[in-house]
């Protein structure tokens, strides 16, 4: 794609679906499962499970009362997630 000279114009040609922002100073805060195509993450005291198919949050996980720390898919036949 060729960006126009005018900043203005390119709102016209492009679609922005999500602008976020954060800092995860977390090395194991994050786990890919290739079983189901999902993330699972840590945000603060939560847990998201997060679809790369559908492109959407699954699940969030709530009941921390401190940060959670790091997050990993377990091998089963059924969905599971470690966390701490």
């Amino acid at each position: 794609m060729i960006l126009p000279n005018n900043p203005n114009d390119i709102t016209e040609k492009l679609k922005c679906k999500m602008i976020a922002a954060n800092c995860n100073t977390l090395l194991n805060g994050a786990d890919y499962s290739n079983s189901y195509s999902c993330l699972a993450y840590v945000s603060s005291n939560l847990i998201h499970i997060y679809d790369t198919k559908s492109m959407k949050t699954y699940l969030t996980l709530k009941g921390h009362n401190e940060r959670a720390n790091t997050v990993r898919w377990m091998d089963s036949a059924k969905i599971r997630v470690k966390y701490s």
